[in-house]
């Protein structure tokens, strides 16, 4: 059932009118791309609210909470759908599930050439519980990400050559950095053109990954091309040749009884694709190897083990393999992601039909090249028309065959063409077009190999039983600035600078010191730290854009746009540095300077928070409706933005509550503090008041802006219960446990009831009494059985959803006394359910071995070691192997509150001071 909003992309698309230019020049290749929304209605296994408590257990995802409140009870719901179509695909994206490419869909030959699930069936497999599989889902800075089942930005777009996109992206909370995906439809072109910005807006670097993480169909028939002549598992641990391993094959589907990754590890291509030979069906991916190194396909294996995954994440129980591009080499690794980094990647997605396996693939053609029995079959798919283009196949330089035609998507070419007694390995198949411009060449069974592009891995100091090494100084500078401890960090900066070792950077020493004496409030002293740091540096543009944002606070507007201006013409340019510069424009009077650097700032990345705004402010426009502000975090970061630079009239504009909502406590604050700022002392003081009697239920702060607001309040008020609250969610989350529990003591001792974290350091319950060993006794979810549902069926899913009901559902019968009793769980808003689950002790070596899968340690991937996780980052993937494999705790380690899987209850600190309230 689909509802449809539907118009031509040429007409005007939200803020598509004023992007022109996007496109290449000339007249379009067909009609212009059509594009709308409409809903669609999937049947869905709801996911129950995101907990209200705060998360600080072992898989750190603060300030997001847990999506496992699973269900058993499929319901009809209604999705917003982004759609593009051209004469060849449609695409459909769903903003609420993460942005993912929900489907590709040849019109040619009526066939999906993704993975396009019947049904939402999520299974805790993402970083906050609920993930599902099928389409392309979005990881960025870590895999199965915080909003890959949760709503982000989206918005229509429209291009100058007929063009249209549909742009999705999100700004991370706990890092505060931001990802966009603007996928392209091009009229006449039958591939999804993907264009990816990775943005790290804050003054210090990140560790990041990015993987497009596609899925597809997998059978017996199904083979992965995958040219490389090395693959890795997780982590580049082990190397394997490629495709034949032992004299298998190991290109096929149907060699993986189990859970397996594998990356390339060495090769010079530039694609991959799975096909599947019994529907004449494949997905073909490119991008260039220098930008986008990392290439990975994954499956759950043909075993039962990956039956059951098959049937607890859809319900025609369809297996499926996942293709994966990304950045870096392979998933045990990451990308230092520099203060100000802009990163952008470009991809091509395409089906693949009618000509058999593809042998290579680029952007303008897939083409096919087999020899069987002294016959060769050649194949060539065009992304878009070539008239009259050339085919040539030919063998030490002898021609064996020759054919002129036009050739489309829709006209695909295939011929067989006897070689004569021709070397196989030196045939050539080239295809031009009908100027003699080569489209593709590719020589039958060659592949440009390489040395491998992995290390040995060097052994981690938890695999030896050793203890964490002390971290280098400037690397505890840096967390010390991240958490908002500026003076210690100066100290050990100015330490550094004063006797440097051979191996410490001078100049991030330098520039990290700028950033601890502008937290300090002590601006010329962070200015000459900036100024300082060399041109040849990594740093230099963060030190230019920070020290450009000291200059806008202090509204020196003129020096600030001087100071952006060699990121401002660079090419590409900075984009935020072009957003700065127009807020400078403008307070200025050139508001046509202003309006063209956002513009062109905007067309590189349509979601950009501020820019949208700033856009918004100088075309004398109301905030409501711009796509990047879709809910009221998203206006708390533009916010805090805007706070930074002393735009306090905007961001005071962003904090207010929309038209009939109540806003949150962490607003109010803000609100207040804002007001503060700009000398409306009565203002400030009714809205803290307003915060001071508000609920915190759901408020996760976790900005050093909201540190200061709730600071602020506590200088105005220090017997405000909920400013204490809040402060200590910020600063626990900012690993500074020791002051966060004295805020929370502080809470409890002024009788604040509201609040309460799981899996942490936690207030008293409602009424004033502790729970054991200071525990709130808020309980994991545990899977709904319903009525008639055997207990092996109960394990089955139990086991997909994983945490505690996973080792003790799944572990049956076998584990402890062996007696199944079925325990009352309580369930959000839905009155009792129960869960199947074993009684007696004895069950954490049964445990232990669940975590490494149902059916024993699995099938060795290529590199060596079994890796039952997928995508994503290792150990937090798919299967029961949810959690980090168990580290020994070394100096300075957070003690972790969750133990083994199979534990009935998590393990508490106890009291340092029996009997006080509210101590933990």
């Amino acid at each position: 059932m689909r509802t449809e909003k539907r118009f031509l992309v040429a007409g005007t698309i939200l803020l598509g009118a004023w992007l022109s230019g996007c496109g290449g020049a000339g007249s379009p290749a067909g009609p212009a791309v059509g594009g709308w929304t409409e809903t669609v209605v999937i049947p869905t296994y709801p996911v129950g609210p995101a907990s209200e408590f705060p998360h600080f257990g072992r898989r750190e995802i603060y300030p997001y909470t847990r999506q496992d409140d699973m269900s058993f009870d499929r319901r009809d719901m209604g999705y917003e759908a982004y759609v593009l179509q051209n004469e060849y695909l449609r695409i459909e994206v769903l903003p609420a599930l993460g942005g993912r490419l929900f489907a590709m869909y040849d019109r040619v030959t009526g066939q999906d050439a993704l993975y396009r699930q019947v049904s939402i069936k999520p299974g805790l497999v993402g970083l906050r519980g609920a993930w599902i599989s099928g389409g392309i889902e979005w990881n960025f800075p870590r895999g199965h990400s915080v909003t890959t089942y949760d709503t982000v930005s989206c918005q229509l777009l429209r291009h100058d050559d007929g063009s249209a996109s549909i742009v999705v992206g999100d700004t991370e909370r706990a890092f505060r950095v931001s990802w966009t995906v603007q996928l392209r439809l091009r009229p006449g072109r039958a591939f999804v053109e993907t264009r990816i910005i990775c943005r790290n807006p804050t003054a210090v670097a990140h560790s990041a990954s990015w993987w497009s993480n596609a899925g597809f169909p997998a059978n017996d028939q199904t083979q992965i091309i995958f040219p490389f002549n090395k693959v890795t598992g997780h982590g580049g641990e082990g190397l394997s040749d490629w495709p034949v391993r032992q004299g298998t094959d190991m290109s096929w589907y149907k060699e993986y009884p189990r859970a397996t990754s594998i990356f390339r590890a060495a090769g010079e291509e530039d694609f991959m694709a799975a096909y599947d030979h019994g529907q004449d069906l494949g997905l073909a991916q490119w991008a260039d190897r220098h930008v986008m190194p990392g290439r990975k396909w994954w499956t759950w294996g043909t075993s039962d083990a990956g039956m059951r995954w098959a049937r607890t994440l859809s319900d025609d129980a369809r297996p499926y393999v996942e293709i994966q591009s990304g950045y870096p080499l392979t998933q045990g690794e990451d990308f230092e992601m520099q203060p100000h980094e802009e990163r952008e990647f470009l991809e091509y997605w395409m089906p693949v039909t009618r000509i058999g396996p593809p042998a290579r693939i680029n952007p303008e053609a897939v083409v096919r090249l087999t020899v069987e029995k002294g016959v060769a079959t050649v194949g060539v798919l065009p992304t878009g028309r070539i008239d009259r283009a050339r085919i040539e196949l030919s063998a030490g330089g002898r021609l064996l065959g020759r054919w002129q035609q036009t050739i489309s998507p829709a006209a695909a070419f295939k011929a067989d063409c006897p070689l004569g007694g021709a070397d196989p390995g030196e045939v050539w198949l080239r295809v031009s077009d009908q100027a003699g411009r080569l489209v593709v060449a590719h020589r039958y069974g060659h592949y440009a190999a390489s040395e491998p592009l992995i290390e040995p891995r060097p052994r981690r100091w938890w695999e030896d039983g050793g203890r964490r090494p002390e971290p280098e100084k400037l690397e505890l500078a840096t967390e010390r600035i991240k958490q908002g401890s500026f003076a210690e960090a100066k100290q050990v900066l100015e330490g550094l600078l004063a006797a440097p070792g051979k191996d410490v950077d001078a100049d991030a020493v330098r520039y990290y010191l700028g950033v601890a004496e502008a937290g300090l409030g002590r601006s010329d002293a962070a200015l000459a730290h900036w100024d300082a740091v060399a041109a040849s540096s990594k740093l230099k543009n963060a030190a230019v854009m920070e020290g450009a944002k000291l200059l806008l606070a202090a509204g020196k507007w003129q020096q600030a746009v001087e100071r952006l201006q060699p990121l401002t013409t660079s090419r590409p340019a900075h984009a935020l540095a072009q957003v700065y510069a127009a807020v400078a424009l403008r307070q200025l009077g050139r508001k046509q300077q202003a309006e063209a650097q956002l513009r062109q700032a905007l067309r590189r990345d349509p979601l950009m928070l501020l820019g949208q705004v700033e856009l918004a402010v100088l075309e004398g426009r109301g905030l409501e409706g711009l796509s990047a502000l879709r809910d009221e975090q998203s206006r708390i970061e533009a916010a805090a933005v805007c706070m930074e630079i002393r735009q306090y009239e905007t961001a005071e504009r962003l904090l207010r509550p929309a038209a009939g909502a109540v806003g949150s406590a962490t607003a109010a604050y803000l609100r207040a503090y804002v007001a503060e700022l700009a000398g409306d002392a009565g203002e400030a003081a009714r809205l803290r008041k307003e915060a001071a009697r508000s609920s915190v239920r759901g408020c996760m702060p976790s900005r050093r802006e909201e540190l200061a607001a709730v600071e602020a309040a506590l200088r105005a008020d220090p017997k405000d219960a909920n400013a204490h609250y809040l402060a200590g969610l910020v600063l626990h989350g900012k690993n500074r446990p020791a002051e966060a529990i004295e805020h929370w003591r502080e809470a409890a001792a002024l009788g604040h009831t509201q609040g309460q974290t799981r899996r942490g350091r936690l207030l008293p319950r409602a009424g004033g009494g502790a729970g054991p060993r200071g525990h709130a006794g808020l309980r994991r979810p545990r899977p709904r059985l319903p009525a008639g549902r055997a207990d092996g069926q109960a394990r089955e899913h139990a086991g997909a959803c994983g945490g505690q009901a996973a080792a003790e559902a799944r572990a049956g019968p076998s584990v402890g006394a062996g007696v199944l009793r079925r325990r009352p769980v309580r369930r959000r808003g839905e009155g009792l359910s129960f869960a199947a689950v074993p009684r007696g002790r004895g069950r954490i070596p049964a445990a232990r071995r669940l975590r490494r899968g149902p059916d024993g340690p699995g099938h060795d991937p290529p590199g060596g070691r079994a890796e039952p996780a997928g995508p994503g980052r290792p150990g937090r993937g798919h299967g029961l192997s949810r959690e980090p494999r168990h580290r020994p705790a070394g100096p300075g380690r957070r003690r972790r509150h969750d133990s083994l899987l199979a534990r009935g209850r998590t393990q508490q600190p106890r009291p340092s001071r029996r009997g006080e309230k509210g101590v933990v």
